[in-house]
């Protein structure tokens, strides 16, 4: 995604298409969301597996590792669900894409029929 270059590869003006909404900035912001979602469940699970470590170290065996079970388990299904909502959001702006672009191509074999018809009438 450029800001300065449009579909047709003329240089346009990155603030007419930013506030024409000519080009989608959630596919972008929504990896950066993955990416902090990501540092979140391992931050967690670090803090949670320290603490959990740090209780079995001091006799509280259960409680500890009930932490650190619970650190793998945010760590794997935290992880899992960011990727899954992200892609989830990611298809959906894809499937913007496409429709955009078949109602381009559908727009342009259009004028090629009336291009077409208008040369076999004169």
């Amino acid at each position: 995604m450029s800001f300065g270059h449009s579909n047709s590869g003329t240089k346009t003006d990155w603030l007419s298409e930013f506030l024409s909404f000519e080009k989608m900035l959630t596919p972008v912001i929504i990896k950066v969301i993955f990416v902090l979602w990501l540092g979140a469940c391992v931050l967690i699970s670090l803090v949670s597996g320290v603490s959990g470590l740090v209780n079995v170290f001091r006799g509280y065996y259960d409680h500890g590792m009930a932490k650190l079970i619970l650190a793998i388990v945010i760590l794997v299904l935290g992880s899992l669900g960011a990727r899954l909502f992200c892609e989830l959001v990611i298809v959906i702006f894809r499937i913007h894409d496409c429709a955009e672009q078949i109602a381009r191509n559908t727009a342009l074999l259009a004028q090629m029929q009336q291009r077409n018809e208008e040369q076999g009438r004169g």
